[in-house]
């Protein structure tokens, strides 16, 4: 038979009146002004909608969402099972849906989309706001349970809950695979993770980036694992806060469990857990956490993307690209060098703030006719002159700067010259034979000509005046520039 179509509000209120039938959505649906406003004040009062499937008649049919979405669910009752839909059997799937805007609160089992799970979840997610007063609180799905699967789904929600509160999943206990969590996790007590709060079963493919804070057993990504199954190809990067067993991608692990952590990470900055934390995902820097050669054997053809040096990796089926966080401040080391023309290099170092973006940097130069600089902040004098050195990191809107001066090679004269002997003519001037005259300190391959002025030491007529270079000496030639000449230590000469 063909599925139901639901195109208002009180078509998908009516769902609830046939609990194995097949639906699809065929627009959007916004309930923010109906499930507690206009339709259905009289009916629900001021606790907003009523869960889909109860706890003694869960939903086990169909639901395709298409592709469209539901905003503003509203849900307040201190009650479990609490979600778009309460509560689910092992034959009900739902898929293409998105959930935006959620407000829900509800005593436990709470999830945006599901409060109890024992179905499939395939492309789903959930935006907004889910809280429980008790346990197994989570942004898609409070308690996923049974042969079910969720896959290719996420959850961008706020979560706040007591124990086994996750930002995907409160509890979990089957197959999580392709799937992530963005939203900030807050605990009271423990099994506190930003994907799944407990675990009992395999994650695959999966990530989280909120931040987490909780009593015991608080981890980016799973707070408690006690499973028989694999953790594997995973990732968390949100802060941890915690009391005790806190870890930066697990808080704790049951050792009765033989499933084992397999090339799965956390940022170790981001996270705020530096320390190495055997058998619970390895420590990365934010720099390491955007390199696909720090994901050991991951699958970067068909379920993994990642924009090298920029971002995490992300899920080839979502649009979210994670990444760490972008630079506020970059402060290149020394704020001013002096160089000289025909001399080394010098390196520059930058610090990007915060400590936990990318340190990464690219280097550039305003004026490369008088400094460069290479990809690791060398900057080589190139001629006489000014230049800035830029340091632009990975991402933000800022930049840090270098002054950079090159200051003229000082040369001097070797060598011999002779001097003409002269008529008294009241002056000092002397005509010299500079031929026997080398500049000293010229680089190779530069071309430069000395223009020797010389003068007698006495203007007045006698034998063996000394002749020496004056300050009228002068240098030319297509690297002049470059150039300073000294002629105080340069050679003398005599004649009458």
């Amino acid at each position: 038979a063909e599925p139901e179509e639901i195109y208002t509000a009180e078509q998908l209120n009516d769902v609830r009146n046939n609990l194995a039938g097949s639906y699809i959505l065929m627009s959007d649906i916004d309930l923010s002004d109906t499930v507690w406003g206009e339709v259905y004040a009289g009916e629900y009062g001021t606790s907003g909608w009523e869960p889909i499937g109860p706890y003694d008649a869960p939903f086990r049919g169909s639901f395709n969402g298409d592709g469209y979405t539901i905003t503003g669910l509203f849900i307040n009752r201190n009650v479990s099972r609490v979600g778009l839909f309460g509560s689910t059997a092992a034959l009900a799937t739902i898929e293409n849906l998105g959930l935006e805007y959620v407000n829900i609160t509800g005593k436990g089992t709470v999830g945006g989309l599901v409060g109890y799970n024992e179905g499939t979840i395939t492309d789903c997610y959930v935006t907004g706001s889910v809280k429980g007063t008790a346990d197994e609180i989570g942004g898609l799905v409070g308690y996923h349970h049974g042969a079910g699967t969720i896959t290719d789904s996420y959850s961008a929600c706020a979560v706040e809950g007591t124990v086994f509160i996750g930002g995907l999943i409160g509890r979990n206990e089957a197959s999580i695979s392709n799937s992530y969590a963005t939203g900030d996790v807050i605990g009271e007590s423990s099994s506190i993770g930003g994907l799944v709060g407990r675990n009992t079963n395999s994650i695959i493919n999966s990530y989280a980036t909120g931040n987490v804070t909780g009593g015991s057993s608080v981890g980016g990504l799973i707070g408690y694992n006690w499973s028989d199954m694999n953790i594997k190809d995973s990732y968390a990067t949100g802060a941890v806060e915690g009391t005790t067993d806190v870890g930066g991608l697990i808080g704790s692990i049951n050792v009765n469990g033989s499933g084992i952590v397999i090339n799965s990470y956390y940022n170790s900055c981001t996270t705020g857990q530096p320390e190495d934390d055997p058998g619970k995902g390895e420590p990365k820097t934010s720099t390491e956490m955007v390199q696909p050669s720090t994901f050991v054997d991951w699958s970067f053809s068909d379920i993994w993307e990642i924009d090298e040096g920029e971002s995490y990796p992300r899920l080839q089926w979502s649009s979210h690209v994670p990444a760490p966080p972008a630079a506020t401040q970059v402060t290149v080391s020394p704020a001013s060098v002096e160089l000289t023309y025909g001399d080394g290099s010098t390196t520059l170092t930058a610090a990007v703030e915060p400590v936990c973006a990318i340190q990464k940097v690219t280097w550039s130069t305003n004026n490369p006719d008088v400094a460069t600089v290479d990809a690791n902040g060398v900057v080589t004098p190139i001629g006489a002159g000014k230049a800035k050195i830029t340091a632009t990191p990975v991402s933000g809107d800022v930049v840090g700067e270098t002054a950079v001066t090159v200051g003229k090679k000082e040369l001097t004269v070797s060598g011999t010259f002779t001097a003409e002997n002269k008529i008294y003519d009241g002056n000092t001037n002397a005509v010299i034979d500079d031929s026997g005259l080398t500049l000293t300190g010229v680089v190779d391959g530069d071309s430069v000509i000395l223009n020797a002025a010389a003068a007698f030491a006495d203007a007045n007529a006698a034998d063996n005046i000394v002749v020496s270079l004056t300050d009228a000496s002068s240098i030319s030639g297509e690297d002049s520039d470059n150039y300073s000449l000294t002629v105080s230590e340069a050679p003398t000469s005599a004649a009458n």
